[in-house]
């Protein structure tokens, strides 16, 4: 059985980094695959997505993955190959599609032709709740230095407990607040 452990460097990087030693928690990862040329994406999926990340993000790492292959009207700008293999894990039922640790709450919140945002809130809060609730099994920590256009990054696991199988550690280097076109809301937006 193959497990994953995610680490995300995400939000803007600080010139100087402390060390970090793991920590014993849980630490879902919160998911959205989305694209520019979505009119829900960028209308109720931000603000769903920002609803959650506000709830959830002081312990949850959250994602946009830009996974479409269509490449008119700038589409592609967010396009990349760690974004297509993430969003290749969940069942895409179609843009945005929500995840908790990999696993897809909007085909289940589907109503018609549209989604249940309040459903999908609350599946998360239980996805969650459920997570947070298990054994921490491991933790990684990490320090990065930066020096010019070069990072350097240094990761430690701590297994709490016992476990068998085969453990990745993943180190993803993430911009913020990059902006591009959007369908709607129109014009430039910040990703």
């Amino acid at each position: 059985m193959k497990k994953s452990l995610l680490l995300f460097a995400s939000g803007m990087l600080v010139v100087s980094a402390y060390a970090q030693t793991p920590i014993k928690e849980n630490v879902p990862f919160v998911g959205k695959i989305t694209a520019n040329w979505c009119p829900p994406c960028g209308g109720w999926g931000f603000k769903l997505y920002d609803d959650i990340l506000v709830q959830h993000g002081d312990h949850a790492t959250g994602l946009s993955m830009y996974s479409s292959t269509r490449t008119d009207n700038n589409n592609q700008k967010f396009q990349n190959q760690a974004a297509y293999d993430l969003a290749a894990q969940i069942t895409l039922t179609g843009y945005p599609s929500f995840s908790v640790n990999l696993v897809d709450l909007s085909a289940q919140n589907q109503v018609g032709s549209g989604i249940d945002t309040h459903g999908i809130h609350v599946d998360v809060d239980s996805f969650y709740a459920a997570f947070m609730a298990q054994p921490v099994a491991a933790s990684v920590g990490m320090t990065y230095r930066i020096n010019g256009n070069t990072v350097e990054v240094k990761t430690k696991t701590k297994f709490w407990e016992a476990a068998n199988g085969t453990y990745k550690v993943a180190v993803y280097l993430v911009e913020d607040g990059a902006t591009a076109g959007q369908v709607t809301p129109s014009g430039t937006v910040t990703k």
